[in-house]
């Protein structure tokens, strides 16, 4: 659960990357998470003069999510061992592709990007 602060009026924000919000993957630490929610469906219909005249899009709770996850990796990181799959915060996510640069002078840290849909759940 991130960890929650408030200002001296009792608004509250959230903030903070919690090791028990990251996502089980052998091999890897995420240290951060991106989530980007965008419709999965979106389509327009148009009149005879090009202009938009009605619209279709995926309802909110429907939403595909685009995951970014970045951190560390451990001894012995074989890019190849990162399963297909994996579950976080209660949806299925398919792993697209890991990035792995190698910069001198610091930590092997680990890109590794995935998508979930809502009606795929394995």
């Amino acid at each position: 659960m991130p960890l929650v602060n408030s200002n001296q009026f009792g608004q509250q924000y959230l903030f903070g990357f919690l090791s028990s919000d990251a996502p089980t993957i052998t091999g890897f630490v995420a240290r951060s998470a991106e989530l980007r929610f965008e419709a999965e469906t979106f389509a327009q219909a148009q009149d005879g003069e090009g202009l938009t005249e009605s619209v279709v899009t995926t309802k909110p709770n429907k939403r595909k999510i685009t995951a970014s996850f970045g951190g560390y990796i451990i001894t012995g990181f074989d890019p190849s061992s990162i399963a297909a799959s994996f579950t976080f915060l209660g949806r299925f996510y398919i792993v697209r592709n890991v990035s792995q640069p190698k910069r001198k002078g610091e930590f092997n840290e680990v890109t590794l990007e995935a998508e979930s849909y809502a009606l795929i759940t394995s």
